[in-house]
């Protein structure tokens, strides 16, 4: 069973901090708090062993995940994020400090009518357009005579995620500034896709127990996408899913890998062309 040692110099060490940033520091430099990646290794502790056990619901382990990476398992470890424009170097006051609601999810959060984050802002760089080509919202936004994205007005556009029986429609709106609004699911489809992220984790567990790994990439992809679209917190919901596929990859006999820009991928990707991301992303970070 995977196990982090929680000390930052051995993490440090070991390379194991690529496990938890956005890219791989020995490709590209990233600015993080050293709180942040002790947290994470923690709340990946804690999953592994609920994995193994499940002692409780798969909403009731999110919920102490989510708290033990926001705080760490003694609640007092806080971290920063960076903000836009600053730099580690001008010093720990000029980021901000992470507002994390922690062990809450947005659900719990409008229950109790407490403002938080309800929806993102993306966009698409040209460098990413033949990611996208294939989409059928990409006609809407995209003039091929210009080589560019941009609409006279808004335009709502969608990506279909099918999975396990489920198809779901992912909508969204895209602005004139060129960003793409998504609004985070409410209601019924909130609680429909805690519903078939919860079982797909279970179908994951059965396929480790069973050594029956053979499909776990398509299954993998699936649960990814589908917890990212779903957001269940209002902050830390990429660390949090992504710890869960690196936990279940090095369960798996491979190598944990940095996450890039796979969960901008899971918002706006059919489920098909994702699947295709993420597996070739996960192949190609194997060390």
């Amino acid at each position: 069973m995977m196990t982090y040692d929680i000390n930052i110099t051995s993490a440090k060490e070991k390379g194991l901090i690529r496990n938890f940033l956005r890219f791989d520091p020995n490709e590209k430099t990233t600015e993080y708090d050293d709180n942040y990646i002790l947290n994470q290794m923690e709340a990946c502790n804690y999953f592994n062993e609920w994995l193994n056990n499940k002692y409780c619901s798969y909403i009731d382990m999110l919920r102490k995940q989510h708290y033990i990476a926001a705080l760490g398992e003694d609640g007092k470890r806080t971290y920063r994020i960076k903000g836009y424009f600053r730099s580690i170097e001008t010093g720990a006051n000029n980021w901000d400090l992470r507002d994390h609601y922690a062990g809450q999810t947005r659900f719990d959060l409008e229950e109790q009518k407490k403002d938080h984050p309800a929806a993102d802002l993306l966009r698409i760089p040209p460098k990413d357009y033949n990611s996208f080509q294939n989409e059928d919202f990409w006609s809407l936004i995209y003039d091929p005579s210009t080589n560019k994205v941009g609409v006279p007005k808004a335009v709502s556009i969608s990506s279909v995620i099918e999975t396990n029986g489920l198809t779901y429609t992912h909508q969204f709106v895209f602005r004139t500034d060129k960003y793409i609004h998504i609004k985070h699911p409410k209601g019924d489809n909130y609680t429909k896709l805690a519903q078939q992220v919860s079982t797909l984790m279970n179908i994951i567990s059965d396929q480790l127990t069973n050594k029956q790994t053979d499909n776990i990439f398509e299954t993998l992809s699936a649960y990814y996408q589908l917890f990212i679209v779903w957001m269940p917190f209002a902050h830390i919901n990429n660390s949090l899913v992504w710890g869960h596929i690196n936990t279940i990859l090095l369960n798996n006999g491979m190598s944990a890998v940095p996450h890039g820009m796979l969960d901008q991928y899971a918002m706006l990707l059919s489920s098909n062309s994702f699947r295709q991301k993420f597996v070739e992303h996960i192949k190609t970070h194997q060390i």
